[in-house]
């Protein structure tokens, strides 16, 4: 959803679609790599033993960690953003 509200904001302000689509990657690249990056991470710690405990613990902690994460806003970043419609798309 993100990325087409910010890709519409460079096509209304940009009208070379070239420009457009050059500005709307320069917006975009950045948090889209951190939300990868977090993403890999994450999937990388739920790799490991086959132990039931181990299992249990695996299974367990993400129901511990997002409802501490939620009560904190440790993830704010990623589901509070909001899109500028302001933004005319010029790069900084």
């Amino acid at each position: 959803m993100e990325d087409a509200l910010v890709l519409a904001l460079r096509l209304r302000d940009l009208p070379d679609p070239t420009r457009a689509f050059a500005a709307y990657e320069h917006r975009r690249r950045g948090r889209v790599e951190r939300i990868v990056a977090e993403g890999r991470g994450r999937g990388e710690e739920k790799v490991g033993s086959d132990h039931p405990a181990a299992l249990l613990v695996r299974d367990m902690t993400p129901r511990v960690v997002f409802t501490l994460l939620s009560r904190c806003g440790g993830q704010a970043w990623i589901h509070d953003h909001r899109v500028d419609f302001e933004d005319t798309g010029v790069p900084d």
